[in-house]
């Protein structure tokens, strides 16, 4: 499967290289200046800018001018000129695939470039030669390289280009299977990307991701990663992007069934590829498009999309390509029973498969010729084949095995060769110098063994650091299982006491409602057991008693319920404009009558009349229980005030009361269920009003804060944002 890494090679070219970094002037420019100048470092200077300016479209004349540039840089020794001439040569070699020739003119620019520290172009040089090591797919020595110039960059600050070396470094891993570190350094990418907000190379990163997650057949975080590649990619309106993104989709929604939504995602893809002249991704698109319609049964609109998969994949000299085309209209043609064209095709892909050893695809292509013939009743051919096909998978399950020791007799065969070679020269020379022959034959001998316990020990280190790495796993699982014990652990203990709070909670909740229940049936038999009717005034404190023991219960029991929903996850914050003053002054009427009977000053020092956002229920709650504790343990005589101070875009709501206060130790638990102290005229409170009041200021992102000292007062206050 294909990555975004093209996209991401794309703009690590252009960084490394100066494309996007820094504009060239014009060709026409520099040469005209080229035919004024005399100096001899500023005629190589302008060579080296005339390499870098005609790179894309005249590599020719590139190439011409960074060789000219080398040769008087060597004249008048001038090595700055120097090293960017080699570096220039290695960039041109590296577009046509002379990657042997690129990593030499490296090699030069580089020993240059470290005698002078010159750390930008020494980590431009490392990203270039990781670059060439990993088409060599030499992953050790490419991540050695990026890593190289990870460090320079983190010296130099430089976020954008630590952004792609842990790209680079990603793509590194994701090539060799090890999706969890190519996930952490892609992320890590990303966030630098997001920091200096390079939105080209956010989508890239999301695209990578989703591309990663897509590998593990974790759908749903793919769907959400490409999903964000393509919307980023749209923005900057990089169509490109966009049809890749819409290429990876169509395979999720492909997965899922959802071929309605695969095709359309397909056929976008299309579109743009056409548009922009990418023979690649119009092959991929018609190959999926092909898949899709071979499994909804429209098998002959499916043939032709292979077809033209085909053409394109011919046309690249894809040879990839050129084999998935080939086996999926094998597969077209073994369902319409055309068995000879499914054959034919089978045939020619399977000597392409020989030479590349593209062994998942050949063990497919095997299995459905062995099909074929056994129709044929060609019983040879169709054992001989399922013989390939218990080999291949045999291969396949010992891939990486194999690969090593497929290398090693390699070169044994070689060496082999070599010492034959020799061998028959010595022959040759039998007659003339049969004492040198002999020595040859023995030296040549006692090599050959050497060689063989060479590659018998390199067989044994191979297997025994495959265990080890293999021990390493476990051990890494158990230090998890380890960890996910010590987590379990905790939340057992922090239930417990979340277990134990509650009780203690219910508890107190329970004795605070006998009290004022308890008031109430006093009040009520001390009437009822009175010999006489009582008179009026007697009847009136006994009613006004009765109607504020009826009013704590109904508060608590309020609260009790706006504290359960709150704790269930019920209750949501419903924010609407409101004038803030109009919820003030409606709680201030709600005590003016028990303040007036308790002889309290009521204070109202409002500043001007803001508009909040605010849950209108919530916000009541916080300021009717702040009020309400004010007027519960403030002593006859005392006052209470209610102020608003306007402070840039939020006001400060402030309740401030002259009773008893709260002593400092119960400051520290203030917001947690317990029984605070007995009010005035010793009425309890459980601090569930409180609790409620922190939990709706927490809703609005805001804090409940309050000062006390005892014997003098207490003052609750928060801030709200004013809207306009």
């Amino acid at each position: 499967m294909r990555q975004f890494r093209y996209i991401a090679i794309l703009i690590f070219l252009v960084l490394v290289s100066g494309q996007k970094s820094q504009s060239h002037p014009d060709v026409d420019s520099l040469l005209t200046q080229l035919t004024i100048t005399t100096n001899d470092t500023a005629y190589v200077d302008i060579l080296n800018q005339l390499s870098k300016a005609c790179r894309w479209n005249q590599p020719i004349e590139a190439i011409d001018y960074a060789v000219k540039a080398e040769k008087i840089s060597q004249n008048c020794n001038y090595q700055q000129g120097l090293a960017l001439a080699y570096h220039n040569l290695g960039i041109l070699y590296a577009d046509k695939g002379s990657n042997e020739l690129a990593l030499e003119y490296y090699g030069k620019s580089l020993q240059i470039q470290r005698i002078y520290n010159n750390k930008k172009a020494l980590a431009h040089l490392y990203d270039n030669m990781g670059l060439i090591f990993r088409r060599q797919l030499n992953f050790d020595k490419a991540l050695s390289y990026h890593n190289l110039s990870l460090n320079l960059k983190k010296e130099l600050n430089d976020t954008l280009g630590i952004a792609y070396s842990y790209e680079n470094i990603g793509l590194i891993y994701s090539e060799q299977g090890k999706y969890d570190k190519a996930l952490i350094h892609y992320y890590n990418s990303l966030r630098l990307k997001e920091s200096v907000n390079d939105k080209y190379g956010m989508a890239n990163s999301y695209g990578n991701i989703g591309v990663i997650y897509l590998k593990i057949e974790s759908y749903d975080q793919a769907m959400v990663n490409l999903e964000r590649a393509l919307l980023i990619f749209s923005e900057i309106e990089n169509k490109t992007g966009i049809a890749e993104s819409q290429l990876y989709l169509s395979d999720i929604y492909s997965i899922r069934s959802d071929y309605s939504k695969a095709i359309l995602a397909l056929e976008q893809s299309i579109v743009i590829n056409n548009e922009k002249g990418n023979l690649k991704g119009l092959a991929d698109a018609y190959l999926k498009l092909g898949n899709i319609n071979f499994i909804r049964k429209k098998v002959h609109l499916a043939h032709d999309y292979y077809l033209k998969s085909l053409d394109y994949y011919q046309r690249l000299k894809n040879d990839l390509g050129i084999v998935e085309a080939r086996l999926a209209l094998a597969k077209y043609y073994f369902y319409q029973e055309d068995l000879e064209t499914s054959k034919m095709q089978l045939n020619l892909l399977m000597r392409m498969t020989g030479t590349m050893n593209f062994a998942p695809l050949e063990l497919e292509a095997s299995k459905l010729l062995a099909s074929i013939y056994k129709r044929e009743l060609n019983y040879n051919k169709t054992t001989e084949l399922l013989y390939h096909v218990i080999e291949l998978s045999d291969t396949l399950n010992k891939l990486n095995l194999d690969k090593e020791v497929t290398q090693v007799q390699m070169q044994y065969e070689f060496d082999k060769k070599i010492l034959q070679k020799e061998f028959d020269e010595s022959h040759t020379r039998l007659e003339q110098a049969q004492k040198v022959k002999r020595i040859s034959l023995i030296r040549n001998i006692t090599l050959l063994a050497f060689i063989v316990l060479l590659i018998l020990s390199l067989i044994i280190y191979r297997k025994s650091a495959k265990l080890l790495a293999q021990n390493k796993i476990l051990e890494e699982q158990q230090r998890i299982i380890n960890h996910n014990m010590e987590e379990l652990t905790e939340q057992k203990i922090q239930l417990e006491k979340a277990n134990h709070t509650k009780d203690k909670f219910l508890a107190i909740i329970g004795h605070d409602l006998r009290n004022p229940f308890n008031a109430i049936n006093s009040f009520v038999a001390k009437v009822m057991e009175h010999p006489q009717k009582p008179d009026e005034v007697m009847m009136e404190k006994y009613l006004h008693l009765i109607k504020d023991a009826g009013a704590n219960a109904q508060s608590l029991l309020e609260n009790l319920l706006e504290w359960a929903k709150n704790q269930n996850g019920e209750l949501q914050a419903r924010k609407e404009k409101i004038t803030l003053n109009y919820i003030l002054r409606g709680n201030v009427l709600l005590i003016k009558e028990m303040a007036e009977q308790k002889k309290i000053a009521l204070v109202e020092e409002y500043e001007e009349n803001p508009v909040v956002v605010i849950d209108k229920n919530m916000i009541n709650a916080v300021i009717r229980n702040l009020l309400s504790n004010a007027l519960k343990f403030t002593p006859n005589g005392g006052k209470i005030t209610i102020k608003t101070t306007i402070k840039q875009n939020d006001v400060k709501v402030l309740v401030s009361d002259t009773g008893v206060g709260i002593a400092p130790d119960q400051l520290s638990i203030l917001f947690e269920p317990h029984t605070l102290k007995k009010g005035i005229g010793g009425i309890a409170t459980s601090g569930l009003g409180l609790i409620l009041c922190k939990d709706f200021l927490e809703k609005h992102q805001q804090e409940l804060q309050v000062e006390s000292t005892v014997d003098i007062g207490t003052t609750f206050w928060f801030y709200l944002p004013i809207t306009e």
